[in-house]
Order: C-alpha cells, then sequence, then structure tokens
C-alpha cells in the first residue's frame, strides 16, 4: 500500500503535490507520477553514482537523511533526542545558522511541483530571500543545478524571489558553504527540465 504525504503549504497559489516517501515519488492531483529534481540530473549524468560501491553509497545516504531529518526536528524545536553519529553535524548545522542569523525559515522541506516546468522537489529551507541547501557529502558540480530547481520551485509557488542560493557542508562541529553566483544556473535548470519532458513525452525515456 503506497503511503502518501499531501502537504500544501501556506504560500498562495501553492501547487498540489503528493509525496510517497517510499522511493521518493511524487504525484499529481490526477496520480500522474511527476519528475523530481534528482530524477533530471541523474538522466542528464550530472549526478552519477554507479561507481560507487552500493553498500556504501546507501550507508551515505542513509547517513545523510538521518542529519536531513535531525536537523529538520530541531529546527521546528521537536528533537527530543539525538543520534551520537549525527550529532557533530547538528552542532555544524547550528553553528552555521548562528553565524548567518538564521532563526525561523518561511520553508522547511516542503514538497513542491512546478506546473510551468513539470517537476517536482523539497527544498531544505528558504531563509527570507536565501535558500540553503544542506549537504553532508563531497563538494560536486551538480548542486549549483540543483539549488536552481529549488529557486524555480519557491519562486513560483511562494512568490518569494530568492536573492541567493548557497550549498551548506556539514562537518563534524563545523560547516563550510558554496554560494551559487551564476545566473545561467536557472536557465540550464529550465532547460534540462524541458528537454526531459518532451523526452517523456515522446517515450524516448
Amino acid at each position: 500500500m503506497k503511503k502518501f504525504v499531501l502537504k500544501q503549504g501556506s504560500g498562495q497559489g501553492m501547487n498540489k503535490i503528493h509525496f510517497q516517501e517510499e522511493g521518493h515519488l511524487y504525484f499529481n492531483e490526477r496520480g500522474v507520477k511527476v519528475p523530481c529534481v534528482s530524477d533530471i540530473l541523474a538522466h542528464f549524468g550530472f549526478s552519477d553514482f554507479s561507481f560507487v560501491n552500493p553498500e556504501v553509497l546507501k550507508a551515505a545516504q542513509d547517513f545523510g537523511s538521518n542529519v536531513h531529518a535531525t536537523t529538520h526536528l530541531y529546527d521546528i524545536d521537536d528533537l527530543a533526542e539525538c543520534d551520537p553519529q549525527v550529532e557533530p553535524y547538528l552542532d555544524g548545522w547550528i553553528k552555521f545558522k548562528a553565524a548567518y542569523g538564521f532563526d525561523e525559515f518561511e520553508v522547511i522541506e516542503e514538497p513542491m511541483y512546478s506546473k510551468v516546468w513539470g517537476f517536482a522537489g523539497m527544498p531544505d529551507r528558504v531563509f527570507k530571500d536565501i535558500l540553503p541547501d544542506i549537504k553532508t557529502g563531497s563538494q560536486m558540480v551538480h548542486h549549483k543545478i540543483q539549488t536552481a530547481f529549488y529557486q524555480i520551485l519557491v519562486e513560483e509557488n511562494y512568490k518569494i524571489k530568492i536573492r541567493k542560493r548557497l550549498s551548506v557542508y556539514l562537518r563534524e562541529n563545523k560547516y563550510f558553504t558554496d554560494f551559487h553566483k551564476d545566473r545561467t544556473d536557472i536557465n540550464i535548470a529550465k532547460s534540462l527540465a524541458s528537454i526531459y519532458n518532451f523526452k517523456r513525452k515522446e517515450k524516448l525515456l
């Protein structure tokens, strides 16, 4: 039986999307599967992990999910206990928030759908007009395109004009940031979504 989580968000004109946790899948109101950001990036070879040992990859993904869940609970003031392995990474996140003056977020891991560009995704956070994306792995070139996809989603659904995008790389008791300042990232994301959906329509996937 499919497990759905429906979040409509608080922004006016928020596009409805069904998010299925198992498999990390998105479905529109008609029950049609919608491609997500990771689907598109993987299809065009931006995030290819085929060379990584499957067990190592699974462990890294599970750890990253644990860190995301922990920071999420912390940010909504609902963290009862913390995995000792994750705690140093949470400390890094807390230091980042303090350094940049981030307190209450407009968006915390909200599933979103772009009707205009035909894709879905879940931005980690939005603070006023800043979009930070939490990372626990290595710095990779596709991260800037990923945040561009998220900017498109936030601006369409929340009518917030994003001024800054950045990846926040958490490490034990510290962090470092990478600000994504290239404006052409948005055009690249829109082009990838358009080509992906054309290939999908023409049954080329």
